[in-house]
């Protein structure tokens, strides 16, 4: 990609990295659903290159929604565990707002994106992450009604549900009751 005049003097001369500011939200489904019903996890405002580590929580389908205008040449990749690397083994890309269930099971592992991928997304290459985080959302869809957990409202809780799919000590199920039980209603991610 090449630079702008504005990007080039907003780094030069003002010190602003105008790249860092390119977000986008990598949403999972643990149901093959078409990105629909059903309990969810989020990462928001992810940066290019950027591991969204879902590990346990099982997503089958995904969508990559970036937070900026301009969405040629960006990708999204969806991933399955290589090792420790949750973003290790490309399952399939997608361009933006486009939903994707790989294979219709629950082996995304990890999410994506980057800015200039579509070449690398027909050869299945897309560039490694360099930093990794944790679903800062988890919601949970039915019958038109959506429950939603922010890390920023109720940290304690999204670290329980983190250390009991680490663990292996929480169910799908028990995700859904904690989503609904203490997240706010009606309120998209």
């Amino acid at each position: 990609m090449q630079a702008s005049i504005l990007q080039i003097f907003l780094v030069m001369f003002l010190g602003l990295d105008v790249s860092a500011q390119l977000t986008a939200n990598m949403i999972v489904w643990q149901e093959d659903n078409v990105c629909e019903d059903g309990p969810s996890a989020s990462c928001s405002d992810l940066g290019p290159n950027t591991c969204c580590e879902f590990g346990s929580f099982g997503g089958t389908c995904m969508i990559f929604a970036p937070t900026f205008s301009d969405t040629s040449g960006a990708v999204g990749g969806a991933w399955k565990t290589d090792g420790d690397n949750q973003c290790g083994d490309l399952l399939d890309a997608a361009d933006a707002f486009v939903c994707i269930c790989p294979n219709g099971e629950p082996e995304i592992t990890g999410t994506s994106w980057e800015q200039d991928g579509v070449l690398r997304r027909r050869t299945g290459q897309l560039s490694a992450c360099t930093t990794t985080v944790k679903p800062d959302i988890y919601s949970y869809k039915q019958n038109g009604t959506r429950w939603v957990l922010r890390k920023q409202d109720q940290p304690e809780v999204v670290a329980q549900i983190e250390a009991g799919l680490e663990s292996g000590a929480v169910s799908r199920e028990d995700i859904t009751q904690t989503i609904i039980q203490l997240g706010a209603v009606g309120l998209d991610p």
